[in-house]
């Protein structure tokens, strides 16, 4: 006998006793919603949680779908018809010389669905389970749809509500600058010494040495 999917989830430390009661109740009043829904939309657990305790109930492993998925395995049957009834083709494996198509469900137990697979592809199935976001983002990849992109809505404003934007003063036009003054000297220079008083070489160098230069030698005689 399987067990319930709320005794898999006590089971499993994902809710208590007392939550699954709350979320049974809560789903009686909303019109017979199943109990993963239920524990789902109270944020008791997710979705992961809920496929796993599935795949445990019906002794099934639980997948997480590959990024990438061969056309010719997903196009054995239309789109529309794994859309619409929530499985998709995924994979194909080599079993010794057959080969056998894995086939990732929503709802595991809807066997019909899967038999009826089975009937049309004249193939044997492996059946896993999945989340259900994980089926709709390998449904919008298979479209070529784009995934997590929320277009930004333009903002309708009207004149009334555009801010008041002041017009700023008039600036002064400034008056070109002029290049500065050269700087004037605040000292006077000493006149220089008259031309008289100034000593010749032979002076200088004497103060210089401390000696007097010799006297040139006469100059040579003409020649006769």
């Amino acid at each position: 006998m399987r067990k319930k999917i709320g005794e898999l989830l006590v089971q499993a430390g994902v809710v208590t006793d007392e939550q699954v009661k709350q979320a049974l109740a809560s789903g009686r009043r909303g019109q017979g919603r199943k109990l993963g829904e239920v524990l789902v939309s109270m944020g008791l657990c997710n979705g992961r949680d809920i496929a796993r305790a599935l795949a445990a109930q019906h002794e099934l492993p639980f997948v997480q779908l590959p990024e990438y998925i061969p056309h010719a395995v997903s196009s054995l049957v239309s789109m529309d018809f794994q859309s619409e009834h929530r499985v998709l083709l995924f994979a194909l494996e080599l079993d010794g010389r057959s080969e056998k198509l894995h086939v990732a469900v929503e709802d595991p137990g809807n066997l019909m669905l899967v038999d009826e697979l089975r009937f049309q592809l004249r193939k044997p199935l492996k059946v896993f389970v999945v989340t259900p976001d994980d089926l709709d983002r390998a449904f919008a990849r298979a479209r070529g749809e784009p995934l997590d992109i929320v277009e930004a809505e333009p903002m309708d404003m009207d004149e009334d509500d555009s801010p008041d934007i002041l017009p700023s003063p008039p600036v002064a036009a400034r008056p070109p600058s002029r290049p500065p003054a050269p700087p004037t000297l605040d000292w006077d220079l000493p006149p220089p010494p008259p031309a008289d008083s100034r000593p010749d070489g032979a002076d200088v160098l004497e103060d210089l040495l401390g000696v007097k230069p010799r006297a040139a030698p006469p100059p040579p005689p003409p020649a006769s």
